[in-house]
């Protein structure tokens, strides 16, 4: 098992409706939009992630306890939303691939959202 722990995120609000968590939702988007490097690029990252914590190389701290997995693809930059649940535990909350290199404002407020619900003790990772 990997030294580091990585939980599918789930928004304590607006979970209705939906079949999968947030991350798995945008990643099948991305790949029946023909994007599959950019889902494969995704899920590499989240790999260094579980493996090297907070040493990982694409993992950008962008404000609290929230942060970014970043790399660039052929089809645009690969983004995985994230935040730092404990010293070893990570929460996988978004995902996006575009040309634009700003980050989505609203992905990263529903980041900013859920971590601050997990702050506040709501159950938000799945499998915790």
């Amino acid at each position: 098992m990997p030294p580091f722990r990585t939980l599918l995120a789930l928004h304590p609000l607006l979970m209705q409706g939906m079949q999968h968590p947030a991350l798995i939702e945008d990643l099948l988007e991305a790949a029946y939009a023909s994007k599959q490097e950019c889902v494969d690029k995704a899920i590499s990252m989240i790999s260094d992630l579980q493996t090297s914590g907070p040493e990982c190389r694409f993992l950008k701290p962008l404000f609290g306890a929230v942060a970014e997995l970043k790399s660039r693809t052929p089809q645009g930059g690969a983004r995985v939303y994230v935040f730092r649940a404990t010293r070893q535990v990570y929460g996988l909350c978004r995902f996006e691939c575009k040309r634009e290199d700003a980050a989505d404002q609203t992905l990263l407020l529903w980041t900013a959202e859920v971590a601050a619900a997990y702050g506040l003790g709501h159950p938000v990772l799945v499998g915790e």
